[in-house]
């Protein structure tokens, strides 16, 4: 399959009226996949006869926050690369370097600490780091060129590896 990204809808049995279901992200291509997120739908006239009618979003809920691999789900790893993207614009980045445990650096335990309402854990930290800087979504780079400074920064979007 050369999809970049697969989603399936489904509805429970009986719901006749399709009012409520779910949303299954079967494939992400360069992303956390195969989390689940469900919905529900109301009726909302579009004319002022109210002949005329459409299905919108009520509400969104109920999702897993990490996919079947243990992984977190694509937006939980966007709000942690732009925690990642704080550190280096304050000029403290993290570090994937052991040595960084030392200083409060040490980013897989950073993440953990930061996502532990998303169930994130150090060694889930540390899968995704050694995962983005292999596909360059992450680099390992001078801070600051006077103290020699190292870290972590963001190179690229989440986006822009499932679309390169």
């Amino acid at each position: 399959n050369n999809s970049d990204f697969v989603f399936q809808v489904t509805k429970p049995d009986g719901d006749a009226e399709a009012r409520r279901g779910e949303i299954i992200c079967t494939k992400m291509k360069d992303g956390a996949d195969q989390w689940k997120q469900s919905f529900s739908l109301k009726l909302v006239p579009l004319s002022v006869l109210g002949d005329v009618s459409s299905l919108v979003v009520e509400s969104i809920g109920g999702g897993s926050t990490h996919a079947p691999d243990g992984l977190p789900a694509r937006e939980v790893c966007e709000r942690m690369l732009k925690t990642v993207d704080r550190f280096w614009q304050s000029g403290k980045p993290l570090s994937h370097t052991a040595q960084a445990k030392t200083y409060g650096k040490y980013a897989p335990a950073v993440l953990a600490n930061e996502f532990r309402r998303d169930k994130v854990t150090e060694k889930q930290a540390k899968e995704l780091l050694d995962r983005w800087l292999t596909n360059d979504v992450l680099s390992f780079d001078m801070a600051d060129t006077k103290t020699k400074l190292m870290g972590l920064r963001v190179a690229r979007s989440l986006d822009e590896v499932v679309r390169g």
